[in-house]
């Protein structure tokens, strides 16, 4: 049900909107087999993983799965996955970048509705 998140293969730009996206498919399918399980939650993100510049990590991640058993299956696993994805990709220039648009940011008549919305999008 609903869309496949988009493949994610390191744009580190676009890593906060792919956990996002995740996050949501994984809600509206809650009740289709497997997504209840933490573990197939993280092995089906891996599957959206792809790309040379991934590789590495998807391959350890799912070594690491690998050794799970049944009993492993708790919320710690999705949250692990979660940690280990911010680290290894979420943007850490996202607050200066931003400043410097901030900074950037100037009124042109009449785009005012667009300065507002890239304000706050900033803010």
């Amino acid at each position: 049900m609903g869309a496949l998140p988009s493949i994610f293969n390191r744009d580190r730009m676009y890593a906060d909107d792919f956990i996002e996206q995740l996050k949501a498919y994984i809600r509206l399918n809650r009740q289709v087999a497997g997504m209840g399980s933490f573990i197939q939650r993280v092995a089906f993100a891996l599957t959206l993983i792809q790309g040379p510049l991934v590789a590495e990590w998807t391959r350890a991640m799912g070594a690491w799965l690998d050794t799970l058993q049944a009993i492993d299956d708790i919320p710690a696993v999705w949250d692990q996955f979660l940690t280990e994805f911010s680290n290894q990709y979420q943007d850490t220039q996202r607050q200066q970048r931003a400043r410097a648009e901030l900074k950037a940011l100037r009124l042109k008549w009449p785009d005012i509705n667009q300065y507002a919305n890239n304000f706050e999008r900033l803010t």
